[in-house]
């Protein structure tokens, strides 16, 4: 799931639920400085350079607003 603020989050589809309507062409919903990114990562997918892990990488992550 893609917030507006561009922060994105993997979540269960039975977990996501419409607000309002469903636009014709939902890229027209992104904000501007956010959609070249959406626009990579669907047309990338389902290749996500965001879950790409090396063997031994580092990864840092936030939870309960703690790293």
């Amino acid at each position: 799931m893609f917030f507006d603020d561009g922060y994105a989050q993997y979540v269960k589809h039975e977990n996501i639920f419409p607000v309002c309507r469903v636009s014709e062409n939902v890229i027209d919903d992104i904000d501007p400085k956010n959609k070249a990114f959406i626009e990579k990562y669907k047309a990338d997918y389902p290749e996500r350079a965001m879950v790409r892990l090396l063997p031994g990488q580092t990864v840092k992550t936030d939870f309960d607003k703690k790293w």
